[in-house]
């Protein structure tokens, strides 16, 4: 707190050493600088100068500032920016791929219904499930570049949760992964209740394949929600002690067509549409993850 260090000498202040083993140079030149580090999940930027007091001393100024929130968010707009970009060009690849794949299995459908040799059929569905995957990805890629303006209602977010859940539940049970349900009463918010759904079932799905990928003996899926109080906003955070996200990875997590998964296991188009659905709603998307332990989505949007 701040009454704990005013008026205490610096060298009784248990600081971390990174602060003066970065600023060990500067002061033996006498210079003055400032510094952005990191000390462990908190940035700082370190300023530092020399000046004389009225009694003629001359001493040394630190100014210490978290950074933390303002670093997050100067990420998070510069990673807003760049999904823009891409979206409208993926847009048109998108539109310009879908006919042709509309056609494709139009044609595969009529030759199956002609086609008598049981051999040549089965061709022809694999023909058929692939274009069906090719049009999956289309219609990701369409979501992702989407004009049209959420249909918004007002909704109880605890409800599409439990939705999500249940859509799963067979799933969680198959596999014995522990879903812990942490509610507060929330008000009701603001928002297109199709498109929370679905980054509320991305996120939940990928929480199951972290938890399956693990060699945990318990598997477990954990999602809390509750009002922040300091601001008018509602807070979701989906948790999971699953294999994590690698450190040199966790930055590109929310950009399009990145997967941490094998190719056959995602497009790695679910984030990047649940990163553009939160921000149309004037919210905030964010993770955290330690590779071995576990990974953490935040979610957070305005009640009014």
């Amino acid at each position: 707190s701040l009454s704990a260090v005013i008026g205490k000498n610096i060298q009784d202040l248990k600081i971390d050493n990174t602060i003066f083993s970065c600023c060990k140079k500067y002061i033996q030149e006498g210079s003055t600088f400032t510094r952005e580090i990191t000390l462990k999940d908190i940035v700082c930027l370190i300023s530092s100068f020399e000046t004389i007091t009225p009694d003629g001393e001359d001493v040394r100024i630190y100014i210490i500032k978290d950074v933390t929130e303002l670093r997050r968010l100067k990420e998070q707009l510069y990673h807003a920016d760049k999904l823009a970009s891409i979206g409208q060009l993926v847009s048109g690849v998108a539109h310009e791929l879908n006919n042709p794949l509309t056609g494709i299995l139009g044609y595969t459908e009529l030759l199956k219904m002609k086609v008598k040799d049981d051999s040549i059929t089965k061709e022809l569905d694999k023909i058929y499930k692939a274009a069906e995957r090719c049009k999956k990805i289309v219609e990701n890629l369409l979501t992702f570049s989407r004009q049209k303006p959420p249909e918004r209602t007002y909704v109880d977010i605890n409800d599409l949760i439990d939705s999500a859940i249940e859509l799963r539940i067979y799933w969680f049970r198959s596999n014995n992964i522990e879903v812990i349900r942490d509610f507060a009463e929330l008000p009701a918010v603001y928002v297109d209740p199709q498109q929370l759904q679905q980054v509320f079932m991305n996120l939940i799905v990928n929480a199951e394949y972290a938890v399956m990928e693990s060699n945990k003996a318990q598997k477990m899926i954990k999602i809390k929600t509750y009002k922040r109080e300091d601001q008018d906003k509602i807070r979701i955070e989906v948790q999971d002690n699953g294999i994590g996200i690698p450190e040199d990875q966790i930055g590109r997590i929310f950009d399009p067509f990145f997967t941490t998964k094998p190719v056959d296991k995602g497009s790695g188009l679910g984030l990047s549409i649940s990163h553009g659905i939160i921000k149309e709603h004037n919210g905030e998307i964010w993770v955290e993850s330690t590779p071995g332990e576990g990974t953490t989505f935040y979610i957070e949007l305005p009640i009014k």
